[in-house]
């Protein structure tokens, strides 16, 4: 009944169907399955801070009666401006403030995939993968002072770069049993990280 749209009484069938009686026919109408065949999205947004900053994704879906495929793309890149003033009161003091900026960039991929053996029981794969870069520049200025004192300035310039590659493959096996359709889940992980750093 769940898949029933409606049932329609045509008193007066065509003469393809061969007459039964005098009552007409029931024609009954099925629902569509809105989620079967492709379909996909794309999204993108944008955002502005003291830079500007963007990310998209974009989903193509494919389903049929026993097969559900999805594939995800995803991307970014921004940044942010920071300012760090800090000081330290003694004999010796020193004020030092930081104007660094931070960004990040990157992307990965989504895919997975379930086929339906029966009724009861489904097997599927999810496969993940992302990739990043991520990085401070700083340019750090120290005054220092010797008895309340100014003595001397120090002006100093780093870079902070990481890289970083992420894979997880994921594959199951569900099956389901009993009277309330108790399940089962048989699954297995795979995962690696590759981080790199480099300071100069």
């Amino acid at each position: 009944s769940e898949n029933i749209e409606k049932i329609e009484v045509i008193t007066a069938p065509p003469a393809k169907y061969e007459a039964q009686g005098n009552s007409g026919l029931i024609n009954i109408v099925l629902k569509k399955n809105q989620n079967l065949g492709w379909n996909g999205s794309l999204t993108t947004s944008f955002l502005q801070t003291t830079y500007a900053g963007f990310s998209n994704s974009a989903t193509v879906n494919y389903q049929n009666e026993k097969l559900r495929t999805s594939l995800k793309l995803r991307q970014y890149d921004s940044q942010k401006y920071s300012y760090e003033n800090y000081k330290i009161a003694g004999a010796d003091g020193l004020a030092s403030s930081d104007d660094r900026r931070d960004f990040w960039k990157g992307g990965g991929a989504n895919f997975s995939l379930d086929y339906e053996l029966n009724k009861k029981s489904n097997v599927g794969v999810v496969f993940d993968y992302g990739f990043g870069h991520s990085g401070m520049d700083i340019t750090n200025t120290s005054d220092y002072f010797k008895h309340g004192n100014y003595t001397n300035s120090l002006s100093t310039y780093a870079e902070h770069r990481t890289e970083n590659k992420q894979n997880t493959i994921s594959a199951y096996y569900d099956i389901k049993f009993g009277k309330l359709n108790n399940k089962l889940s048989i699954t297995g992980n795979y995962f690696s990280n590759t981080p790199q750093s480099i300071r100069s």
